[in-house]
Parts: C-alpha cells; sequence; structure tokens
C-alpha cells in the first residue's frame, strides 16, 4: 500500500491528487476530488472532530508537520483508517498556506 499524495492549497482552496487516490482509494478520475468539501465529506463523521483537533496546529506558526490518523471513505463506501502525514508550508508571517502530504491506509471498515 503506498498511500495517496496530496497538494492542499489553502489560498485557493484547491486540491490535488495523486494517482494514489484512484489506485489505492477506487477513485474514478473524473470524479470532483478537487476541494477541501470533498475531502472534508469523506472523513468519518465520528472522525470530524479529531480532524479539527489536528487542524488546531495549523495555527501554531512553528509547527513544520502534520500527523492524524481517522477514517476516510472509499469509492465503494467502506472506510478505511489512515495516516495523514503532511508537511505544512507557512507564508513570511508563519501563516499556513499549504499542506503536502500522504494519505497511507492503514486498516480497513465496512
Amino acid at each position: 500500500m503506498g498511500g495517496a499524495s496530496y497538494d492542499l492549497d489553502f489560498v485557493t482552496s484547491s486540491l490535488t491528487w495523486g494517482e494514489g487516490l484512484y489506485t489505492e482509494f477506487g477513485y474514478d478520475k473524473s470524479a470532483p476530488t478537487n476541494s477541501v468539501d470533498w475531502w472534508t465529506d469523506h472523513i468519518h463523521p465520528n472522525d470530524a472532530m479529531i480532524l479539527n483537533y489536528a487542524m488546531d496546529k495549523l495555527l501554531d506558526p512553528y509547527a513544520q508537520n502534520w500527523l492524524v490518523e481517522y477514517r476516510f471513505r472509499k469509492a465503494d463506501n467502506s472506510y478505511v483508517v489512515v495516516e495523514d502525514q503532511a508537511t505544512i508550508h507557512r507564508d513570511s508571517v508563519g501563516k499556513a498556506i499549504r499542506l503536502t502530504g500522504t494519505l497511507t491506509p492503514l486498516a480497513t471498515y465496512s
């Protein structure tokens, strides 16, 4: 399992996925996967708060890395526990402007 790389631009709210989103998680390349809303809609509802707490780290101007585990919905509607590991890119005043990372599948739930 290789995971799915991504590039999340907070300035434009655009999300770009690598090939792993299609090969590991089963999404079709024509699916509208390029928005933050699409990503958050695919996080298990019971894990939303976990992600909200992790997002608080983006407010720390000194934090450079981001790591969180949550359940992510695959194209077949099953959930997989993923490790989301990313680098936080910041502007000159320390505001998070971009995340580049990888969702790595750990375990599948139905």
